[in-house]
């Protein structure tokens, strides 16, 4: 059996069905998904949408910092992460697990999702460097 680690950054109840979904097709296909989040990030955590408890995602501890203006998260992942064949984080500039799996430690079982660029806020300079 495959194992995939999916990390979000929060959970919504909006996204309960879809993840559900995802773990049903995983037992079909000789999947089994792990689904995380951490602590709604600053610029949603006054959204009232997320889900507290839930019997098909884990809580991670999260540390949030900022640099040069912008919010970065680090999630703290168990040991058992080392075992995955598959880690998917969100596709974001403030998801510092992301760019450290890929960039210093070029682990080659990282995939990423989401809009890919920043739509909601303007860039700032260091932010255009690094994506460029």
């Amino acid at each position: 059996m495959r194992i995939v680690r999916i990390l979000h950054p929060r959970m919504p109840q909006y996204r309960v069905k879809f993840f559900n979904e995802i773990i049903n097709l995983g037992k079909l296909s000789n999947i089994r998904y792990g689904i995380y989040s951490g602590s709604a990030p600053q610029d949603s955590a006054n959204r009232s949408d997320e889900v507290i408890n839930s019997e098909f995602h884990e809580k991670l501890n999260s540390f949030n910092l900022s640099l040069f203006g912008r919010e970065l998260i680090y999630y703290l992942r168990p040991k058992v992460w080392q075992d995955s064949d598959l880690v998917i984080y969100e596709h974001a500039l403030r998801n510092l697990n992301a760019f450290i799996d890929l960039i210093i430690l070029r682990k080659r079982n990282v995939a990423l999702w989401g809009h890919g660029r920043t739509y909601t806020k303007k860039k700032n300079t260091f932010e255009i460097l690094l994506v460029s």
